[in-house]
């Protein structure tokens, strides 16, 4: 093998290298086809799905079935969810906590509101 073909070989991998934590870091929302997405910033720890999310800012991405918590690019929870309508569009996105447990999620601008199903 020459030189140069090992100089090619290299940059490649070097370049892939430089990809994947990029790709690493969208992957778990790409997997959602999101119909939804919003994000909603938590003061004080909640519960999700079992899971607890501690305060700080995350996405909520939806589809017709369920909402995956990311934060930094990471699937940190997953709740199945039931859609209700709305009278009117949400002011903002928004949890509704009971308990310091999510029970529904609302999107800005959105008619339809995510009903968390435990």
């Amino acid at each position: 093998m020459s030189h140069r073909r090992i100089a090619q070989i290299a940059a490649v991998a070097v370049i892939v290298a430089m990809l994947l934590p990029a790709l690493a870091v969208t992957a778990g929302a790409r997997e959602l086809k999101s119909t939804m997405k919003a994000q909603i910033s938590i003061v004080n720890a909640v519960t999700l799905g079992g899971k607890q999310l501690k305060a700080g800012s995350y996405w909520f991405v939806a589809d017709d079935t369920k909402v995956q918590v990311v934060s930094d690019g990471k699937v940190v929870a997953e709740v199945s969810v039931q859609w209700q309508d709305a009278k009117q569009k949400a002011d903002a996105s928004a949890l509704v906590i009971e308990s310091g447990t999510v029970k529904e999620i609302r999107f800005s601008g959105k008619t339809r509101t995510a009903l968390v199903q435990e």
